[in-house]
């Protein structure tokens, strides 16, 4: 990778492969002429993991961070958003319940319940609640009958709310 360093304190600015330097810095699409041959210089190097521009310095061959607020708000945040996107497939991923990889979603959430409440009615009034087809996000199905409904709901609604677990 090219990175664009500030010669005065070798901070680097910039990194991206077509990254050009002459009366100015620039790469496909940008140009940005507070940086130049007199100011500025441009090399080869691998870039450290979390890397961000104006962040790290780079000399001789060797990273350091030269704005560790900066730094650590951008790795939380770079954290955070990786954990929120590993929730999140999760959910649609789901559990596996009587051999069926069963998702977690809110519109899962939505219809499960509309199931649950019919299986309360119709025990509540002696009946049996019918099979019924249940099309789970992830595009999985199960059919939830009046005999499985208390194992499907014993294992999903934990699943479900562990989502929620602060």
């Amino acid at each position: 990778m090219k990175i664009l360093i500030r010669n005065s304190d070798n901070v680097v600015i910039y990194a991206q492969s077509d990254l050009l330097l002459d009366e100015e810095a620039h790469g496909k699409g940008w140009r940005d002429p507070n940086f130049n041959l007199q100011n500025a210089t441009l090399a080869d190097a691998d870039l450290p993991e979390n890397w961000q521009g104006a962040v790290w310095s780079y000399s001789n061959g060797v990273w350091a961070v030269v704005d560790a607020a900066a730094h650590t708000e951008y790795t939380a945040q770079k954290k955070a958003t990786e954990d929120a996107a590993a929730l999140e497939l999760s959910k649609t991923t789901g559990i596996e319940i009587l051999g069926v990889m069963c998702s977690a979603t809110k519109t899962d959430q939505s219809g499960l319940s509309a199931v649950a409440l019919g299986v309360t009615l119709a025990r509540m009034a002696g009946q049996t609640f019918p099979d019924t087809k249940f099309e789970f996000e992830n595009g999985n199905s199960l059919v939830v009958t009046n005999a499985n409904f208390d194992t499907i709901y014993a294992a999903w609604m934990p699943f479900r709310q562990s989502f929620f677990t602060p």
